[in-house]
């Protein structure tokens, strides 16, 4: 979020803020969010074609940069960034990651790698984050460049996040799309979008939710909560 799309919300946006806020807690003390199906943010697809040796060096590369990378050591290729004139400079003794500091604009090269984020290990990026919001100093060379580069804004939407896990409800249903999410999905999806913003910016009121709530359930939401819930069944029966 900090990356996309709030930065460019400043960029775009003079004057524009953001602020992180707590799960909101409801009449009968709980709270909780979805956060969707977190196992995993994506895949690595290798040619059925690829040779022993290519599917080697694809590991090789990967391997090399998580042990260099992702936490690097002081004194190493990527103590400050991935490529000095591209995502950071120097002025004098200070690194600069901004994005007037560096002559011609920042560019991430890391978004050129064979994973477009290099290697990055999301326990480490927001545990990070969390710190600095209860205030402690960074130490090591991930964690100098990540204080630099975030704003505190970022720092406590991550605290509230690692505080709150017990909160968080992970999506269960890792199946292929039931037929009413193939046919409906779309339609299902855009209702409750834009059903929430128009609440978070006041063209609706928030009384107006348990009939949002109606509306999806009527329009196929019941189908799809049905049909997940067998394929469920049917996954833990094996």
């Amino acid at each position: 979020m900090p990356d996309w799309p709030l930065a460019e919300l400043k960029q775009n946006v003079e004057g524009a803020e953001y602020k992180a806020y707590e799960i909101p807690t409801g009449p009968n003390g709980e709270k909780g969010r979805s956060t969707g199906v977190t196992a995993q943010n994506g895949s690595v697809m290798i040619n059925e074609n690829a040779t022993e040796d290519e599917i080697q060096a694809f590991f090789v590369y990967q391997n090399y940069l998580f042990d260099n990378y992702a936490n690097p050591e002081e004194g190493g290729e990527f103590e400050y960034g991935f490529a000095e004139g591209y995502d950071y400079v120097f002025e004098g003794d200070e690194v600069k990651y901004g994005e007037d500091d560096i002559p011609g604009g920042r560019v991430d090269p890391v978004k050129y790698t064979l994973t477009y984020d290099g290697a990055r290990i999301p326990s480490l990026y927001i545990n990070t984050l969390a710190d600095f919001a209860r205030g402690i100093e960074p130490e090591t060379p991930f964690e100098k460049k990540m204080y630099l580069q975030y704003p505190e804004e970022a720092w406590e939407g991550a605290r509230i996040v690692v505080d709150g896990a017990e909160a968080q409800v992970p999506s269960m249903f890792t199946g292929a799309p039931t037929q009413t999410m193939v046919d409906r999905g779309d339609t299902l999806d855009t209702m409750l979008s834009e059903g929430f913003s128009k609440m978070i910016y006041g063209e609706t009121s928030i009384d107006q939710f348990d009939a949002l709530v109606e509306q999806w359930k009527s329009s196929g939401g019941d189908d799809v909560t049905a049909e997940v819930n067998e394929w469920f069944d049917t996954v833990n029966s094996n």
